[in-house]
């Protein structure tokens, strides 16, 4: 009920261990703290599995903050510049002003692919640009727990920019 547009930006921190079955499967899992404009920040569990199937190729299934996979291709072999194709499910629930008698939420849910390009500045750091669109786009309307509406929304194109460490 006090978020602005202008509150939009997000950030996701996750830590955990990491467990390399054998030398092309490695499995990831831990903690993971989020804000959001549209709910109060929360904490979920992270979990990826990751396949190197080839050299430069890797293929990572995750759930967390979004669910999906992602499909990477390591393009000098260093890990400096790395190309990624990803297909995403989201799902965010918002809080609406509470009316006389009753409690309302709205459910926005979509799906998304990206293509990306993620460059090394450090061997800490990245930067990340992609290009994102968005379809299967619902809004399911909710009124004290019941469904009371929902429409679909036209698909959409963005750009998106990350600033990232890994350690």
């Amino acid at each position: 009920t006090a978020g602005t547009l202008g509150d939009g930006g997000q950030v996701a921190i996750a830590a955990g261990p990491t467990y390399k079955v054998n030398r092309v499967l490695t499995v990831s899992a831990g903690p993971m703290y989020y804000s959001r404009i549209e709910d109060e920040d929360t904490w979920t569990i992270y979990a990826r599995v990751k396949w190197d199937f080839l050299p430069q190729w890797n293929l990572s299934a995750y759930a967390g903050v979004s669910n999906g996979a992602t499909l990477t291709y390591d393009v000098f072999g260093n890990q400096a510049t790395v190309v990624d194709a990803s297909l995403d499910y989201n799902s965010r629930w918002f809080r609406l002003r509470d009316q006389p008698g009753a409690k309302s939420a709205v459910n926005e849910s979509d799906a998304s692919l990206k293509f990306g390009v993620r460059q090394a500045l450090s061997e800490n750091f990245f930067v990340r640009g992609y290009i994102l669109y968005l379809f299967s786009r619902e809004y399911q309307f909710h009124v004290n727990g019941n469904s009371a509406n929902s429409f679909d929304v036209n698909s959409s194109w963005g750009l998106g920019f990350e600033v990232g460490a890994a350690f």
